[in-house]
Formats: C-alpha cells, sequence, structure tokens
C-alpha cells in the first residue's frame, strides 16, 4: 500500500446476474410460498382471504390469493413488484425481506400478476414474468380498466372494495399428469395440505377470530367455485390433558446486552397423543419435538432443535415455544421462506444456561425430565416383532398402538401409504427411493367399499399391506426374488379385487 486516495473516474450499474435473481425463493414449497402471499394479506390489514385453485377441465392451471385489506396504490404496487427493494415494516408485521411477493410466487409460476386498489385510488394492476426477472428488470402495467374489472368481479364472498388479488399463471409445480384420478388425488391433497400449513403457522392469530382463510377450488372456463373450506387453527402446544405435572414450565433466556429476558415457554406432551396438535401434517409427533420460534405470533420454526440438542425418541414429548423481538433481531437469521432459522453462538449459549423461573432447574433439566417421561410412557413391554414405521396413511390411534406394541425398524424412515393412479394391472407400487407404499386409487372405491378422499381411509387393509411390505421396504433395492414374490401377490390380489367389484356391481344390480 502506497497510501494513496483511489480516484473514482466514473460508476457503473452492474445488474445481477439473472439466474442468481431468479435463485431468490428457491426453497420454498407450495405451501410455504402460499403462507408467505398470505402474510403480505394480513399485513394489509385483512380480515378475509380466499386461495382459490384454479382448473381448467381436469388440470390446476393457476392460483388466486383474493383479500379485502387496504389495497396498493401505483406507489405501493410498484414498490412490492421491484425487485431487491426491502420496504419499512412495522412492528407487528409478518413480513421481513421485502421479497415474498416475487420470490414466493417466481419460485412456483411463469408469471406473477397483482391487481389491487386502496381506498380512495384508482385500481392498478402489475405483472411479472419469471424469465424477465434480472434481465431487464420490467414489469408491465395493466390496464386500470381491467384491474377494475378483475376486482369488481371476483365473487369472493366479501367486500372487495380495498384489496389485492395476486395470480399465479402457468404455475410450473402444478402436476402434470393427463389422468382424472390423479388429478383429483393430488387437488384434494393439495388443498388439505394448504390448510394444514397455514391452519399451523397462523394458528395464534386465527384463534383470535380476526382473521377468515378459506381455500376452493375455481373452474375458469365455467366460472364456478367450489365450496369454501375454512382453515382452521392447529395449536401445536394444544393439548388437553397435562402431559407431566409440573409443566408448562417458563425458561428464562438472558441475552448478553438485551436488557428483556426472551420469553421461552417449556412443555411436555401427554404420552400417546392423538390430537392434530402433536400429529402435526399426519406424521408422528417424534418429528416435531424442539423449538417453536414465533414473531408476531407468526410460527417461523416447527420443531428441531437447532443443534442444541439432538433429536431422539426420548425427546418426542417436547416442544419450547420462544418468541422473538425486533431488539434481538441481531441474534437471529431467518430465512426467506420463513421455515427455519440460524441461531447465532450467543443466543445457542443462553438456551443451554436458561433457567426456571420458579424452582430449581433449567433447560437441562427440562431434557431430563423428557426422558423420565419417556420411559414412563414406555414402560410396556414391547413385543419381539420389528416392523417399519408408518409416517402417513393411518389414523393417528393405529400408528400409536403400532409403536407401544412393536419394535420399530431402525434400517429405514418411516414410509407413506397414498392412493396414486397406477396402471390397470397394479394393485399397488413400492417406491424405495421415496418410501412410499401406493395404492391404485382407480381401485378405490372398490377396496374401501366407497367414495372416499381420506387420506387415513381403510385402515384394515393399509396395516395388511404394511405387515405384508414391511421387510420389503427395509431393503435398498429389489432383488430378484423379491420382485417374483411381489408379481405374485399382484396377480393374487388382482384377482381379488375383481371378485369384489363383480360382487359390489352385482349387489347394486340386485337392488335396483
Amino acid at each position: 500500500m502506497n497510501g494513496e486516495r483511489p480516484v473514482v473516474v466514473d460508476t457503473k450499474t452492474l445488474p445481477p446476474d439473472p439466474s442468481l435473481v431468479r435463485s431468490l425463493g428457491l426453497h420454498h414449497s407450495l405451501t410455504t410460498a402460499i403462507a408467505d402471499l398470505v402474510d403480505n394479506s394480513i399485513d394489509a390489514g385483512a380480515k378475509h382471504i380466499l386461495i382459490r385453485l384454479e382448473q381448467r377441465g381436469i388440470r390446476t392451471v393457476g392460483l388466486a390469493v383474493i383479500d379485502d385489506g387496504r389495497g396498493m396504490d401505483e406507489s405501493a404496487v410498484d414498490s412490492a413488484m421491484t425487485y431487491a427493494k426491502k420496504r419499512d415494516y412495522g412492528d407487528s408485521d409478518l413480513g421481513h425481506f421485502g421479497l415474498g411477493l416475487k420470490a414466493a410466487s417466481l419460485s412456483q409460476a411463469e408469471t406473477l400478476v397483482v391487481w389491487s386498489r386502496a381506498y380512495g385510488a384508482n385500481a392498478v394492476g402489475r405483472m411479472l414474468n419469471r424469465e424477465e426477472v434480472g434481465r431487464n428488470h420490467a414489469v408491465s402495467v395493466l390496464s386500470g380498466k381491467q384491474a377494475e374489472e378483475r376486482l369488481a368481479n371476483t365473487a369472493a364472498g366479501f367486500d372487495t372494495s380495498t384489496g389485492t388479488i395476486v395470480e399465479w399463471r402457468d404455475v410450473y409445480t402444478f402436476l402434470s399428469s393427463d389422468d382424472p384420478g390423479d388429478q383429483a388425488s393430488w387437488l384434494e391433497q393439495t388443498i388439505n395440505e394448504i390448510r394444514t400449513h397455514l391452519g399451523v403457522v397462523l394458528h395464534r392469530i386465527l384463534a383470535t377470530g380476526s382473521l377468515a382463510v378459506t381455500v376452493q377450488q375455481y373452474d375458469l372456463d365455467l366460472k364456478a367455485a367450489g365450496i369454501p373450506r375454512s382453515v382452521e387453527p392447529i395449536d401445536p402446544f394444544g393439548y388437553r390433558a397435562v402431559g407431566a405435572s409440573t409443566y408448562p414450565r417458563m425458561l428464562t433466556v438472558t441475552l448478553p446486552g438485551v436488557p428483556e429476558p426472551v420469553s421461552a415457554v417449556a412443555h411436555i406432551w401427554p404420552a400417546a397423543a392423538q390430537e392434530d396438535g402433536y400429529r402435526l401434517f399426519g406424521r408422528p409427533g417424534r418429528e416435531h419435538q424442539g423449538f417453536y420460534f414465533y414473531r408476531n405470533d407468526r410460527l417461523l420454526q416447527i420443531g428441531g432443535w437447532n443443534g442444541i440438542a439432538h433429536a431422539k425418541p426420548a425427546y418426542e414429548l417436547g416442544r419450547v415455544a420462544i418468541e422473538l423481538r425486533d431488539d434481538i433481531d441481531r441474534f437471529v437469521t431467518i430465512n426467506p421462506e420463513k421455515s427455519g432459522l440460524v441461531l447465532a453462538a450467543e443466543f445457542d449459549e443462553a438456551i443451554r444456561k436458561a433457567r426456571f423461573d420458579e424452582g430449581r432447574g433449567g433447560f437441562a433439566e427440562y431434557l431430563t425430565d423428557l426422558e423420565d417421561r419417556s420411559r414412563q410412557s414406555r414402560a410396556r413391554k414391547r413385543l419381539p416383532v420389528t416392523l417399519v414405521e408408518p409416517g402417513f396413511g393411518l389414523p393417528g390411534s393405529v400408528i400409536d398402538v403400532i409403536d407401544e406394541t412393536v419394535q420399530i425398524s431402525e434400517a429405514t424412515e418411516a414410509i407413506e401409504i397414498r392412493w396414486r393412479a397406477l396402471p390397470l394391472d397394479k394393485v399397488f407400487e413400492v417406491d424405495l427411493e421415496d418410501h412410499r407404499l401406493n395404492l391404485n386409487a382407480r381401485m378405490r372405491d372398490v377396496l374401501v367399499g366407497h367414495r372416499s378422499r381420506d387420506p387415513d381411509d381403510a385402515p384394515v387393509l393399509k396395516v395388511l399391506f404394511l405387515l405384508l411390505m414391511s421387510n420389503t421396504f427395509e431393503s435398498s433395492w429389489l432383488g430378484p426374488a423379491e420382485r417374483q414374490r411381489l408379481d405374485a401377490w399382484q396377480e393374487i390380489l388382482l384377482s381379488a379385487v375383481d371378485e369384489q367389484r363383480h360382487a359390489t356391481e352385482h349387489r347394486s344390480s340386485s337392488s335396483d
């Protein structure tokens, strides 16, 4: 270094690489992306939010989120559609990065369209295309008249004189199958997943009764809407019976340089809980042990110990609710998808050293109490039988009995039992890579005995399949002998399905 001051002769504006800009939101799932749009609606003061899955024929092709919030004028909508511009958030806002609308939408769809109207302002419309993002930063300005018509003709079931419609067009993450059964099953499953995810992450807000969120199908050709299905709160701490007599207990988490301690409440769920709040997303409750971080009553992390403790069966009943505030932002990094966070080393250490407000002990003793409670709940001796764990497709009560009765195989992760449209020469399909046992949705009415969209239906049939296939899923590949065995079962089961179908048709014709 020679100490000379650098001489500036010019400046250049260097736009980010298009591929980098388009990678924002890469880790969004469909449900987290929709949740980001719902967050924006809540920040805009919406009392009603409608999520529409738009169909043409059998296919779901688009999505619209409609709200009755404050809406936006020309300036506000331009700010909302500008990439890499972070707006100022209020203390109570759920938004955090200024990227949610764009990143969430373009992680799922080729085109984002926004229609909006603020009180006393003209309706506005903007469109952003995924291919244009990062190339020229262009946002299309849409017809004000069209925006007026779009807002006036939503038939949302609530007043949209002010509010916003966010549309996803050319959605590339939706199912592309041409099979009607596959499409119907996917749509029903997707609606349930949206309702469940929003019910969990917004459970505190929904429980106040100040917000109504609904999901419905909408036929674009017929302009016909299905029945709105409400999103109900699913509380991860909503147990009715007491899990342990001394819990829940308040932990004092003291961060350096922060006068007010962080609020953390340690809970122990009752053993063998069957509530939706424990078996979140239809998965075993043990998968959601750990920390639940909230910001402005919005749940940002659903379980996980953040490296402070290791997930293990003995901690399966443990959940800790922790409240985040603006004055501790420097200790927390929230990912843009709002589906998890990273704690600074100081925050890790503060939780490890956290003490109970009343009585002796703290976080370390809480983990010990979890182990003691788990040991008590498992006092019943399990039979010396090993079975692969069912993670989805059976009622929670059945999964609990399986867990309490037999040893759970450690050779593989939990499997899902789902209905899928398969070729007519298959009753079932073994998918070792995705740990999934697929049953033929085309035969569902015959196998179940009636029309059903319940993901936990036919428990007797599914348990029998589980018992039959458990050893198969403990293998990493299907050898020739195993394939021959599965082929033989296919033939036998196909014959049984045909006989069942004929018997059903005979009974039906006899009753006529």
